[in-house]
């Protein structure tokens, strides 16, 4: 199980067991952070089909999608890129406020409230990099 913090600029990752359903924290990836981009105000969180990705947007002043790679045995994560709001052409991240992903996990779709706008990424099944596509507002 995944969370966001908007307040924290967090992500964290949780096990449960599924006899008491209690929850065991085992990582934590905050923003500016050993390499970790992308979580100011993380506001949604979303894990590939195929569970090797994890997506998250921040609308704080980062404007972005961050994206990580999820260990299958551990669930761990590992940060791998940033896409921001007004750099190599993307656009309508600006207040990102939730995500989503369509089967079967080809592409991102992020929903911005300040832009009022739908940004389209594809998603590249073997790395989890997304490429910008283009912007619905």
């Amino acid at each position: 199980m995944l969370a966001t913090s908007t307040n924290n600029n967090r992500l964290s990752l949780f096990s449960r067991d599924t006899t008491s359903g209690i929850l065991t924290l085992q990582q934590t990836l905050a923003n500016n952070t050993e390499g970790v981009q992308g979580l100011d105000k993380a506001v949604d969180v979303v894990i590939s089909a195929d569970g090797q990705s994890v997506y998250t947007v921040g609308r704080g002043i980062d404007n972005a999608i961050a994206v990580f790679n999820r260990s299958p045995e551990t669930g761990t994560l590992t940060f791998v890129e940033i896409l921001l709001d007004g750099v190599d052409s993307v656009d309508g991240l600006n207040g990102a406020s939730g995500l989503a992903i369509s089967p079967p996990d080809n592409y991102i779709y992020i929903a911005s409230r300040n832009d009022n706008a739908v940004a389209a990424f594809r998603r590249h099944p073997d790395t989890g990099k997304l490429n910008y596509i283009e912007v619905l507002t």
